[in-house]
């Protein structure tokens, strides 16, 4: 695990105690989460860029047509 050490204003860091009190974590959790959503999202964003239409319809095609086991039902 690394540590980083950073300046941020006052008012910012009060605002990150409280969303992190709310969520009953500690800042640095929350802030590590925090950055993670933010990469996910980047990661997600790329993928869809290189997404194709016509080959996600043809695996689609390859799926079988079956009723969901017991326990995946709502």
């Amino acid at each position: 695990m690394s540590e980083i050490s950073i300046k941020i204003p006052d008012s910012l860091h009060q605002r990150v105690k409280e969303l992190a009190a709310k969520d009953s974590l500690p800042v640095e959790e929350f802030l590590a989460s925090a950055i993670a959503e933010l990469l996910t999202e980047e990661y997600f964003e790329k993928r869809a860029r290189i997404g194709d239409r016509q080959k996600f319809e043809a695996a689609m095609k390859k799926v079988r047509n079956v009723e969901p086991l017991e326990y995946d039902r709502p």
